[in-house]
């Protein structure tokens, strides 16, 4: 899918790809989480991930999630 961005905020290519699905976050050193399906966009020169507002939010549900079945 074409990306939205013109440019990678990181490296400057305009090699920006859209994507649907689960994304990988690291949440500290050697600890990673998995969101469901999410709308990212992934820059195909330097491999950055840019997500938006609704993106953030499911990363953020997921966070919430991990962290409550750790303290339960």
């Amino acid at each position: 899918m074409k990306s939205k961005l013109g440019e990678c905020p990181i490296c400057g290519s305009k090699k920006i790809e859209r994507h649907i699905g689960p994304l990988k976050v690291q949440i500290s050193k050697g600890k990673f989480i998995k969101t469901p399906d999410v709308e990212h966009e992934k820059c195909e020169s330097c491999g950055e991930t840019i997500t938006d507002y609704e993106a953030e939010k499911v990363i953020d549900e997921s966070l919430a999630q991990t962290h409550y079945r750790k303290a339960a």
